[in-house]
Formats: C-alpha cells, sequence, structure tokens
C-alpha cells in the first residue's frame, strides 16, 4: 500500500503513467486513509473484537497459578441465536408491488425474475449471515452484484496415435446475480456518510479483498478486467493480515497473498477503481445500469447520526 513519503517497492517494475499515478494517490491516500481513519469506523471498529469475543465465549489460556475458573454462562451467544431464528423464520424478503394497474404486468414478471435470483443465489443463506453480524456488530454489509464464477478445466482425449492429449476450456460454476455478506473489517466507508440514502448518504467507499495470487491472475487476467495490461506487474505482498484479536498459524503459503481494493464511487465522480499492491487494474465508470454503489446496510439498533449501529452484544 503506497503511504506518503515512502515509494513502494512495486515501482521497480511498474512505472504508473501520470493518470495511474494520481489514481493511485487519490485512492490509497486521500479516500481510503479518511474512510480508514474516520472518528465513526475508529470508535465502532475498536468494540468489534470485544463484541466477537463476547459472542464466541472467549477465554484465555489460563497459567498454572491461575486456579480460579473463568467460565460464564454463554448468555450473548443465546440473545443473538434466539433473536436471530425468530426473524429468519419470517422468511424476509422484498415483495415487488405495483404502483399503479398500469404496473401490474410488469411487477408480476419482475417478481418471477426476483424469485428466481434469489433462489439460485441461495440468497435466504445471504440475508441470514448479514442478520447475525448486524445482532453481533450492530452493522451487517451486504453486497450485491453479478458473478461468474470462472475457472479453466482440461478435458482428456485418446489421440489417433494412442496417445493421451488435453484442452483447456473456460467453464463457469456460477453466472447469475449474488448477494453476499460483507466482512465488515474489510468494509470503508465514506466518512460523512449515515447510510446509503437520503441527504447523509454514502459517496463512495471501498471493500477489501485478499487473494493468493493464482486467483488473482485467474479471475483479472482478459480483456474484461485487465484494462491496463497491468496485472502482469501485480506481485504477492501488501497488507495481507486478515485477522483481529487471533494470531493463525504462519505457512508458505501466505507469501502469495495480494491485497486489492475495489473502490466505488457515484459522488463527485461515476467510477470503479480496481487497485492491487499499488498496480492500476480498472478505472471505469461503474458497470452496474443503476449507477448506485452496490451495497446494503442492515442495524440492530440503529444510532441516527452514524452508520454504525448497535448490537446485542454491546447491550
Amino acid at each position: 500500500m503506497a503511504y506518503p513519503n515512502k515509494e513502494p517497492e512495486i515501482r521497480k517494475i511498474y512505472v504508473p503513467s501520470k493518470k495511474e499515478l494520481e489514481t493511485l494517490r487519490f485512492v490509497y491516500r486521500e479516500r481510503f486513509m479518511a474512510m480508514k481513519e474516520s472518528d465513526d469506523r475508529t470508535k465502532a471498529e475498536r468494540n468489534w473484537d470485544k463484541w466477537e469475543k463476547q459472542w464466541e465465549g472467549w477465554r484465555v489460556e489460563r497459567g498454572a497459578d491461575q486456579w480460579q475458573s473463568n467460565h460464564v454462562v454463554p448468555m450473548t451467544i443465546s440473545v443473538v441465536e434466539t433473536a436471530l431464528s425468530e426473524v429468519i423464520d419470517q422468511t424476509p424478503r422484498p415483495i415487488i408491488l405495483p404502483r399503479g394497474s398500469e404496473d401490474i404486468a410488469k411487477a408480476r414478471v419482475m417478481q418471477h425474475i426476483f424469485d428466481y435470483t434469489w433462489e439460485v443465489s441461495d440468497s435466504d443463506l445471504a440475508v441470514y449471515n448479514v442478520m447475525k453480524d448486524a445482532l453481533i456488530f450492530g452493522t451487517g454489509i451486504a453486497q450485491e452484484y453479478y458473478w461468474k464464477d470462472r475457472r479453466m478445466v482440461q478435458n482428456l482425449r485418446m489421440g489417433k496415435d494412442k496417445k493421451e492429449e488435453t484442452s483447456e476450456r473456460e467453464e463457469f460454476d456460477y453466472d447469475d446475480c449474488y448477494m453476499e455478506v460483507v466482512k465488515l473489517q474489510d468494509f470503508f466507508i465514506d466518512e460523512k456518510a449515515r447510510g446509503f440514502t437520503g441527504p447523509y448518504a454514502a459517496r463512495d467507499c471501498i471493500r477489501r479483498y485478499i487473494m493468493s495470487i493464482a486467483d488473482f491472475r485467474l479471475f483479472f487476467q482478459g480483456e474484461i478486467w485487465d484494462q491496463f495490461n497491468n496485472v502482469k506487474y501485480v506481485v504477492p505482498g501488501g497488507d495481507t493480515e486478515y485477522y483481529e484479536f487471533y494470531q493463525p498459524p504462519k505457512g508458505i503459503h501466505d507469501k502469495d497473498d495480494v491485497e486489492v481494493l475495489w473502490y466505488w464511487s457515484k459522488k463527485p465522480d461515476d467510477r470503479l477503481v480496481i487497485m492491487a499492491n499499488d498496480v492500476v487494474i480498472v478505472d471505469r465508470p461503474n458497470p452496474y445500469r443503476h449507477k448506485q454503489l452496490p451495497f446494503a446496510r442492515c442495524v440492530d439498533i440503529k444510532r441516527v447520526q452514524r452508520f454504525y449501529g448497535k448490537g446485542e452484544a454491546e447491550l
């Protein structure tokens, strides 16, 4: 990640154009830093680990001389799971209704399209996940987008000389609209936002991904995403830590990860910028016709003047 007064190592092999350099500075130094260090986020982030520990019933390892029990009744998880079961039992989902008689036929068609997409994308499970985050952390974030799960498969056949031959083809395990819960720690919102609608709606936001370099190249290489032919310059590195209060085991494959930022903006510019370890991959208008940020928010108890809500763990 690029920070002031520090030249990233990637500049030895990737020299950005003037426009790309301006984009890197704008997204990394101006918007990412402003979102990350905003007062609302820092106040909420300070307690996220605490709420997750509380829900997990997290207990630190005891020493030999610490003979007193630290076991407690898991009240938080009981409250969260009880509330969640009541909400999910109602099967919450949008209903498309006509405003007038002239919209009846169109609304019926749109409802069938919506129901089909909801079913194939298993959106009931996505709603469950988003609401669970809302109950634990106070805020749950969902992203809705068109997803193509691309991979390359090998076909094996016997050649004329009775030798095995292979051919490669593109395969899509999923190709439709999709809703996904976004990890709260990897989502950064406009520092002045109080929601996604209204006078204080978010102007822009960033979603952070940690990907293996192999998965990154598989997804981004090609005519659709490699807009500037810069994917070849991306190397593993950057801020690739994906844990919060616990330290996972370290392995040899940790060095193969790369940090990818997706910057979405609707004001002042209609824009989607994708960057990986200080390399600009995409810089173009929002590809969706609705021209909105493709995210939604669910809160447990709303703080009217703040983006982040209050959850059951905090109560």
